[in-house]
């Protein structure tokens, strides 16, 4: 912001402080007197102070950056100086050792020794009695072996009392996770007659449960004479619900 005086051709002088913009008057201005238009005086009273300041002096571009510059050059050469006489300390060290260490090798001739080459391996003798070899057996004829006996059944003919028989069904003998489970039921046997089928799985024999069994005692619960009653309780395979089969044991073939 600088300050304006204008003398108009009326006689009247006026001030105003103002802001140049690009070295001109950023608006128009007249006298407030007469109304004249004062704007290129204005201008002239601008140009005249701007002129009249004298420049200040530049300041030193980078003084601060030209002196870090120096500061590590001189750095930099003082390193260089200390290496060059470390360099030459050195050498002269090693000039000094060296040569007394080369005179006495000149005066006395290197022995060499030569290592002794290393002694073949020597075969072992070899023993001309020979080993004595096992005793072969002739192994003497051994005893036929008897076919396995029959899977567990229940109704088949021979292995049991004739006067006492079975319903007719055949179970599995292994009894996996201790079910009784119908593998075979034999045509026109009671169980067949009961409606009995395979995949049906027995619970209880007379009223005795037959979970953990051997399979030897629920054979023996199956059977019994001719003629008698037999209460069998089951899963069906069909519906899976559980039902009592009452039955008279009898021959079916």
């Amino acid at each position: 912001m600088i300050s304006i005086t204008i003398q108009c051709t009326c006689g009247q002088d006026f001030v105003f402080d103002v802001e140049p913009i690009d070295g001109q008057m950023p608006s128009t201005v007249a006298c407030p007197t007469c109304g004249l238009d004062a704007t290129e005086r204005g201008n002239e009273e601008i140009q005249r102070q701007f002129t009249s300041v004298a420049p200040l002096p530049a300041a030193p571009a980078h003084k601060s950056d030209t002196m870090m510059v120096i500061g590590a050059c001189v750095g930099a050469l003082a390193l260089l100086a200390m290496a060059g006489g470390a360099f030459l300390w050195w050498k002269s060290r090693s000039e000094t050792t060296v040569a007394p260490v080369v005179e006495s090798s000149a005066a006395k001739p290197e022995t060499l020794t030569t290592a002794p080459a290393p002694s073949a391996p020597q075969p072992e003798p070899v023993s001309s009695t020979p080993e004595p070899q096992p005793a072969v057996s002739t192994p003497e004829p051994s005893a036929p072996v008897a076919e396995p006996a029959p899977t567990a059944s229940v109704g088949s003919k021979g292995q049991r009392d004739p006067s006492r028989v079975a319903i007719g069904a055949l179970f599995d003998p292994d009894l996996i996770g201790g079910q009784v489970k119908i593998t075979r039921v034999i045509n026109n046997s009671p169980a067949k007659k009961a409606g009995i089928m395979a995949g049906d799985v027995l619970i209880s024999i007379d009223n005795t449960p037959l979970k953990g069994l051997p399979s030897k005692e629920v054979a023996d619960l199956l059977f019994g004479p001719v003629g008698s009653k037999i209460t069998v309780e089951l899963v069906s395979f069909e519906s899976g619900q559980t039902k009592k089969v009452k039955m008279t044991r009898k021959k079916y073939r």
